[in-house]
């Protein structure tokens, strides 16, 4: 793979930014310590907020650490969003937002104690080892990523359904782990988000390093990572830094999205986490 930036912007109305999904020439973006849903034109300006969590924690559209829901992940299903917490903190990081954007007024939240239990029982991962950063979804499987112990879980976005609606309905799991490479001796590298490009039957991911004894406290960023992921192996298929003039930059990268696909060539946007400054909005030319 080949990638060339084309683009950079901050993008200040946004804290955090940790997801991004591209529809048609409309962009939408989380941000783990934010409240809102944001709606972006083509040109990237916010032209609406819709709330998904409660705005009474937060402060100037910040949520404080400690009781933030982590939207670290989201993807598109029929035409709704799912929004995941990292699970990394119980309760508060343990809920699903469903929305609707063309009814985003009717948005419903659901508490995945329960599921995130069975994700750790299942991938033998300690209360601290789940950390969710990514969704992706196909036609029948969602994919959860999970930083740290870098691994991807599958499961049945009709089972996923069937078990919101009652938590007695069974979700089967499987779990594939992945080797990143290391950024340096101290550094972790880690998923961080990930998209599904339809016409490779493969996903896209990004992995950042940061220099960290823990997957909650933040460290020294050492820069970002994009790789290609097979769906028929569940193996890693390439894997390159996330570069600009053959120097690798030192950004939190938190997500991607693919916004066209044509003769080999995507336009890709990623997300950037700035730990407390403006958000940052990255366009790049990928060629596979």
């Amino acid at each position: 793979m080949k990638l060339t930036i084309t683009h950079r912007q901050l993008i200040p109305q946004i804290p955090s930014a940790s997801g991004i999904e591209i529809v048609g020439n409309t962009s939408y973006i989380i941000g783990d310590n934010s409240p809102w849903l944001f709606k972006l034109n083509e040109h990237f300006d916010v032209t609406a907020a819709w709330p998904v969590y409660t705005l009474e924690n937060a402060v100037q559209g910040v949520i404080p650490k400690p009781v933030k829901p982590d939207f670290e992940a989201m993807t598109l299903i029929g035409g709704v969003f799912y929004i995941f917490g990292s699970g990394s903190i119980s309760p508060q990081r343990e809920l699903l937002i469903k929305l609707n954007p063309d009814e985003p007024q009717n948005c419903t939240r659901h508490v995945l104690t329960d599921f995130y239990t069975q994700l750790k029982r299942f991938c033998q991962l300690a209360d601290d080892e789940l950390n969710i950063e990514a969704a992706v979804s196909t036609t029948d499987f969602i994919y959860l990523f999970n930083r740290g112990k870098n691994c991807l879980i599958r499961f049945s976005i009709t089972e996923f359904n069937q078990f919101l609606i009652n938590s007695n309905n069974t979700v089967e799991l499987c779990k594939f782990d992945v080797e990143l490479p290391t950024a340096g001796v101290t550094a972790k590298v880690g998923f961080s988000g990930a998209t599904f490009v339809p016409q490779l039957q493969k996903i896209l991911f990004t992995a950042s390093a940061e220099d960290t004894k823990n997957w909650i406290d933040d460290g020294e960023i050492l820069g970002s990572y994009l790789g290609l992921i097979n769906l028929k192996t569940h193996q890693l298929e390439a894997y390159i830094p996330i570069s600009e003039n053959k120097t690798q930059l030192p950004l939190k990268v938190e997500s991607v999205a693919v916004k066209s696909f044509s003769n080999g060539k995507a336009q890709l946007f990623f997300v950037c986490d700035q730990d407390g400054e403006a958000s940052e909005l990255i366009g790049a030319e990928l060629v596979f």
